[in-house]
């Protein structure tokens, strides 16, 4: 007995438009990026350049200026990172060209090849810099955290103070008791988030 040919069913294709955006890739960047402002001179065929830096990373630099390079161009970058240090000297190739906007300017791979010492005195730099940054947004954070937990105590006084002013209300001492349930989760959540903060805080001063 022949069987049966299942019948296939036609779908209609698919309109890109409603598959939404794409998402975007994620950048392959390693090295951290901290928002740093510096004088940069940049050496290339095309002559003498000046920017400022917009971002510095260990890897490379976003400079603004209005002398645009091409894609592809290789520069030496001589910048001083410190006012008591001495400048740095790293060569460049530049991967990324922006030409109009606020931040007309290149984005800079540094290489290898070449006036490379300077690479671990930037390097060391950046990951300074990304320390003091984010130790800072740690204080800030655990200050904010610590200000929550004194309106909790606050809040919970003034519930105290209601539920002894009105001992035979049963309807507020039951609001009352839900609200001193609810004050305590949130008092528990902020001490471990205070916990973790304090210990990401001292991992990072170590």
């Amino acid at each position: 007995m022949a069987k049966k040919r299942r019948k296939r069913t036609r779908h209609p294709p698919i309109d890109p438009a409603a598959r939404g955006p794409r998402p975007k890739p994620k950048s392959t960047r390693k090295d951290p990026r901290v928002p740093v402002r510096r004088p940069v001179r940049l050496q290339s065929d095309d002559g003498r350049l000046a920017g400022e830096t917009r971002d510095i990373g260990g890897g490379g630099t976003f400079v603004k200026t209005d002398d645009v390079l091409e894609v592809g161009a290789e520069v030496v970058l001589k910048m001083q990172l410190e006012a008591d240090a001495a400048p740095v000297l790293v060569r460049g190739l530049v991967v990324r060209a922006v030409t109009d906007g606020p931040d007309r300017g290149m984005a800079i791979a540094f290489q290898s090849e070449g006036l490379h010492p300077d690479r671990e005195t930037i390097a060391s730099f950046v990951r300074e810099q990304d320390l003091d940054i984010r130790t800072e947004r740690l204080e800030a954070a655990k200050r904010e955290f610590l200000e929550k937990v004194r309106a909790f105590e606050a809040e919970r006084a003034r519930f105290e103070r209601r539920a002894r002013a009105e001992p035979g209300d049963v309807v507020l001492q039951d609001e009352l008791r839900q609200a001193k349930r609810e004050y305590l989760r949130k008092l528990q959540h902020t001490e471990a988030r205070r916990r973790d903060l304090e210990a990401e805080l001292a991992r990072e001063r170590a």
